[in-house]
């Protein structure tokens, strides 16, 4: 197997894992299913996977502050 398989491989193993995982977040509402996975954890990490963009310091935003408020 070459390198350029390996790493498509490796790659559809990460797209696999999320796939299932993945929750689209369009309004605030949709953060439920996000809160309810949490459930009950000591550390939530939210990672980026872009610099600078402003939909993403929005959503971090709301998710810091329900999490906060209710975590």
């Amino acid at each position: 197997m070459d390198i350029h398989s390996t790493i498509k491989n490796q790659v559809q193993i990460v797209v696999d894992y999320i796939r299932p995982r993945f929750i689209p977040l369009q309004t605030p509402v949709d953060l439920d299913a996000l809160l309810d996975q949490i459930d009950d954890a000591k550390v939530v990490m939210l990672g980026e996977a872009s610099h600078g963009t402003h939909e993403y310091y929005a959503w971090r935003a709301l998710i810091s502050q329900r999490l906060i408020a209710e975590k």
